[in-house]
């Protein structure tokens, strides 16, 4: 039944394994990331916001000696424990957009 939506679109047998592995990994993953910080957030009782505030200064500290620009500005525009949501999707709709590029793999090799 989860290989169904994958037959028939130009995949061999074994790529089409590896896709439904990749997609169900991506989901398993974004699962139990979603449940962590369900978990760790009960338990501190901090929002997103309050514990990043809190931790600032140590990770500032920690971090001063390193040169990690990209880093640093990509943690501080998102400044969260993550979307395990929207991150999943985005990994599952990168699976699926390379569809027709593996599709077209496919196709040269068979020639």
């Amino acid at each position: 039944m989860e290989l169904a939506p994958l037959d028939g679109i130009g995949l061999n047998d074994l790529t089409m394994d590896r896709l439904l592995t990749q997609v169900l990994a991506t989901a398993t993953n974004a699962a139990r990331w979603h449940l962590g910080l369900e978990r760790n957030r009960k338990g501190s009782k901090l929002t997103d916001e309050q514990w990043w505030r809190q931790a600032e200064p140590a990770l500032d500290s920690a971090m001063n000696s390193l040169e990690l620009p990209i880093s640093s500005r990509v943690g501080r525009s998102v400044a969260n424990a993550g979307d395990p949501d929207g991150s999943m999707r985005f990994g599952i709709d990168a699976l699926i957009d390379g569809i027709p590029a593996t599709q077209q793999i496919h196709a040269r090799v068979r020639r």
